[in-house]
């Protein structure tokens, strides 16, 4: 029998006709999207308004591939005050107890890459399938029986002993050299080269990779630094101060060779007979 209550905390409404499942004397499973932590104290509302308080036991989440809903397992608290609420729970823990449990009913199902592995191993192999009957064993007379059995107590029975070969011999690792013998093999027997004297004016001439720098012999002058605070007083005013002069526009020069201009002509052809006068 489904039982739907609506569940609450501090207030607040955490579900309307959540399903109450799985009720037993002294534990119950309430289905809830968001279930709360362990431990919590929750408020349960049934129908008819019976009200009792439940405490998480346990939470289930939801999980890919779970059969069961997610929510909680809730342990009631009723008082004995609560008579009300005790008869509810009792009346409903009787109830789901009386009703005949229901299991899944188990399915067999043979796959179609099975059924044709085992068929070609019986091809390979020439042995009959195992849902077939074996083929018929031969009987044995008594007489072979009997035979069989004296043959094997009269015959000695030794047990075969397998010797190892021996491990081969091996040298002993040599002793250590001392050390007087290990700084006498590091000693190079090379002859040494005697090389000629260089005399230490002739050094500074000698080319000892140089960078290609042609000393110019100037000399490094080094500049007093400028005071920011004076250079801000310096720039603050920024007028151009009037010294009488007069600006004049100066004639452009077409880019036509060492031709001169028409102007440039007249006033050359002036200059000439000024001379001439």
């Amino acid at each position: 029998m489904d039982v739907f209550v609506d569940v609450s905390y501090l207030g607040l409404d955490l579900g309307r006709r959540s399903k109450l499942t799985a009720v037993a004397a002294s534990e119950a499973y309430l289905e809830l999207a968001n279930p709360m932590p362990v431990g919590t104290e929750l408020d349960i509302t049934a129908e008819g308004g019976v009200r009792f308080g439940v405490v998480v036991r346990a939470i289930h989440e939801q999980v890919a591939g779970a059969e069961r809903p997610p929510g909680m397992a809730i342990e009631p608290v009723l008082p004995a005050e609560a008579e009300a609420a005790r008869a509810w729970w009792g009346q409903h823990a009787a109830a789901a107890a009386s009703q005949p449990r229901r299991t899944r009913e188990l399915t067999s199902t043979e796959a179609k890459e099975a059924r044709e592995i085992a068929e070609r191993i019986v091809r390979q192999t020439g042995q009959p399938p195992l849902d077939e009957p074996g083929r018929p064993t031969r009987a044995m007379p008594a007489q072979e029986v009997a035979a069989v059995v004296e043959a094997a107590a009269s015959a000695d029975v030794t047990e075969a002993v397998v010797s190892l070969p021996a491990a081969p011999d091996v040298a002993p690792a040599p002793a250590p050299a001392p050390a007087q013998a290990l700084a006498e093999s590091a000693v190079d027997d090379r002859p040494t080269t005697a090389m000629d004297v260089v005399d230490p004016a002739l050094l500074p001439g000698l080319d000892a990779g140089s960078d290609g720098l042609v000393d110019d012999g100037r000399r490094t002058v080094a500049m007093d630094a400028v005071d920011p605070a004076l250079l801000a007083e310096l720039t603050r005013d920024h007028t151009v101060s009037e010294d009488g002069k007069v600006t004049s526009a100066i004639p452009v020069i077409p880019d036509d060779g060492d031709k001169p201009a028409a102007g440039a002509k007249s006033r050359a052809r002036g200059k000439k007979r000024g001379r001439g006068r």
